[in-house]
Parts: C-alpha cells; sequence; structure tokens
C-alpha cells in the first residue's frame, strides 16, 4: 500500500513540475529539478514485477524536459548559455539513467528473491 502511495506522489509531482517548467527564467530550473526528484522518489516505488510508477514518473519528466521546459526544450529554447544548458541536460541524464538502473536493479532483486522463497519446498 506505501509504495502505492510514493508512486502515485511521485507522479502527481511530476505533473505539478510540469507548470513551473513553462515559466521563463529559474523557475524553468526549478521545475526540472522537481521533475527530477519526482522521478527520484518513484524508485521508492518499486515492488515485484512492477515499474508502472517509474515508467509513468520518466515518460513525464522526459516530456517536460524535451518539449515543456523552457530553457531545455529541443523547439525554440529561450537563449541560454551553452555550458549551463549542457550542465543540466547532463544532470538530467545522469538522474534519468540512475534512477532507472536503480529501479531495474531493485526490480531484478525482488523477483530473484521471490523465486529463491517459491523454489524451497516447506520442510516436512
Amino acid at each position: 500500500m506505501m509504495r502505492s502511495v510514493i508512486g502515485w506522489t511521485a507522479v502527481l509531482l511530476a505533473l505539478l513540475a510540469l507548470a513551473p517548467s513553462i515559466v521563463p527564467g529559474a523557475m524553468s530550473i526549478f521545475g526540472l529539478l522537481l521533475s527530477l526528484a519526482a522521478l527520484i522518489l518513484s524508485v521508492g516505488s518499486v515492488r515485484h514485477h512492477s515499474l508502472v510508477y517509474v515508467h509513468a514518473t520518466l515518460i513525464l519528466v522526459v516530456v517536460g524536459i524535451m518539449v515543456i521546459n523552457s530553457g531545455l526544450r529541443i523547439g525554440d529554447p529561450l537563449p541560454m548559455p551553452l555550458h549551463l544548458k549542457l550542465a543540466l541536460y547532463g544532470l538530467a541524464g545522469v538522474v534519468l539513467a540512475g534512477s532507472l538502473y536503480a529501479a531495474k536493479t531493485i526490480d531484478a532483486s525482488n523477483r530473484r528473491d521471490k523465486s529463491k522463497t517459491s523454489s524451497t519446498s516447506p520442510p516436512s
């Protein structure tokens, strides 16, 4: 139950992070950081064979960065120094890759533990 609450909180936080991403200036960076925090939070919702919340949050974050964020979007971004833009893309890439790796590792560990417990027979 708690993992489901954490998952829904992460998805809602990622949705709420889209609003400041539209506003130009520092608010778009705040929206980026908020959406990355939501992605890290979504890793806490991984349970047996379920990466649903992680994938939903990941999609919202990537769409928010590539399409909506006023400083980082692909089409017609606001003028920003190149080194700052590359640093923000790098930060986003590290958090995206790290969160996905952590979620997959936790899921694989859960699957391995479940198969160990189900393959052992109860003592007679």
